[in-house]
Order: structure tokens, then sequence, then C-alpha cells
């Protein structure tokens, strides 16, 4: 499911097709960008196949239950519930070759995320990228089909019987530019203005500031003073990252064993 994200969803998606996978299902919520167009070109040449989301509101945790299940009736043998701003990863072997190799109902995949160091710093560029050596406290799961199944919110865990092993990663890049930053949050706060309860507040939270308290926001975020008003940053100590030419697991931290959480460190 993806919204105005452009600059990264093309490097998601060729990026999930050099990883083996057999087809990929996006489902564009009304973006107004050139996502749809990104989406559609690579569609052209490549077993991705593009649906309308028309509901603006953020059911997301519905909606990637209804692909999952749109992905088991097409026969899949795994489901991925990927996020545009996430490269997928095994250690020596492609994810799907990983998990085509598992006797599991489901992998644990270890979020690690990234974020640029400071500066112009451009989706492929192979500096500019700095990544936490210690995994986010949520982790995602990649899970085979079933008739009952159902996603949790943001992907987290799946409900469905059978065992769960670990062994995936998640190189995970939330922001990105100063102007992306401050479009996802706001995109982000209006999605969940029709959604009840206290999900997704730290969107709601910093969907309410005005532009240049999102600029000092942004600045802390780079200088590592965010704190707990902005999730998904770096944890741990901060290692140069060339994620985008990564073919597998491209650092020494194990996915089997992640090691345990630390507190975020600056970049």
């Amino acid at each position: 499911m993806v919204k105005d994200e452009a600059d990264i969803i093309g490097t998601t998606l060729l990026h999930l097709l050099d990883q083996d996978v057999d087809g990929i299902l996006v489902a564009d919520n009304g973006s107004t960008d050139d996502t749809r167009a990104v989406i559609e070109q690579i569609a052209s040449t490549a077993p991705v196949y593009l649906a309308d989301d028309r509901e603006p509101a953020y059911f997301q945790w519905h909606k990637m239950t209804r692909l999952a299940h749109w992905a088991r009736r097409a026969g899949a043998k795994w489901v991925i519930p990927f996020d545009a701003d996430e490269l997928w990863f095994a250690e020596g072997d492609t994810v799907a070759g990983h998990l085509r190799g598992s006797q599991a109902m489901a992998v644990r995949a270890a979020v690690f995320n990234v974020a640029p160091s400071g500066g112009e710093t451009g989706i492929g560029d192979a500096v500019g990228w700095v990544m936490g050596r210690q995994p986010a406290e949520m982790s995602k799961v990649a899970f085979r089909p079933h008739p009952l199944m159902a996603l949790s919110m943001g992907n987290h865990e799946i409900d469905r019987p059978g065992v769960e092993t670990s062994g995936l990663g998640i190189a995970h890049l939330p922001y990105r530019s100063p102007a992306q930053f401050a479009r996802k949050v706001r995109t982000g706060a209006a999605a969940l203005e029709e959604v009840p309860g206290a999900s997704g507040f730290h969107w709601r939270d910093l969907g309410s500031l005005p532009n240049e308290d999102l600029d000092r926001v942004w600045s802390d975020l780079l200088a590592g003073r965010a704190g707990q008003r902005v999730m998904w940053l770096p944890e741990g100590q901060l290692e140069p990252v060339d994620v985008f030419h990564w073919h597998t697991w491209g650092s020494d931290v194990s996915l089997v064993d992640p090691p345990a959480l630390s507190q975020p460190s600056a970049l």
C-alpha cells in the first residue's frame, strides 16, 4: 500500500524483483506525485500488478490483510507485506530463496532504521546513509498464507497458526529529505483523521506542527535530538551503509539473533 512515495517506490519494486519474488501487488492510495507513473513503467515489463485504493482513511491493517488474501487466491506460497520505504534482505540468499527453504509458517524480519547522515543525500547514493546496528523494537513478518489470516497494524504480527522463526532483515528508510519528511507526516496525519484510537500517534502529533517546527524536528533528527517524538530512528552504533547495492544482508549483525536494543545515537 503506497501513497506519494515517488522518490523510493521504483527502487523498492526493483529490489524485490532482484530478491526473486514471483509477483508484486501494489495498491496506490490516491498518490498525487509520480508514484503511479513509476509503478506503471515497471509493471510494463515485470510482474507488478497495480490496484486502486480509493479509501483515504488509514485502515492499513484491513487493507494489507485484503491484499494478502488476494495474493493467496493467486497462488502465493509466501506473502511479504512490504512498505514503500523498506528493503528486505536475507543472509547469504535472496529473500525468496530463504523463504522457499524455510519449514516455518512465518519468518520474523528485524527492522534496522537507515537515515541520511546530513547534507544532500539521494536514493541510490552509495554514501551519505547510516544504519543503526540495533534493531527497532518492533519487527515485521513474512508468512505463508492462510484462509483465516489477519495482519496487525503496521505488518508487525500475523494472526495465523504455525511455527515462526527469524532470519530476515529490513533496511528501513522512513526519512529521506526535509520535503519528504514534511509530506510524510502531513499525509499520515490526514489519513488518520477518520481512524479512531491512538494508532499512528506520532503522525498525529507531528502533523499538527507548523512548517517551521517541522524544519526544526528535521534538524533535530539529523543531530540525534529528536527523541521520542519521532519514531523509527536509527538505534545503537551507527555504520555507513550502501543498502541500495546490497543483494544479500550486508551488515555483520546477525538476522537470526539480533542484538538487544540500546539508546539511539546522533546522526
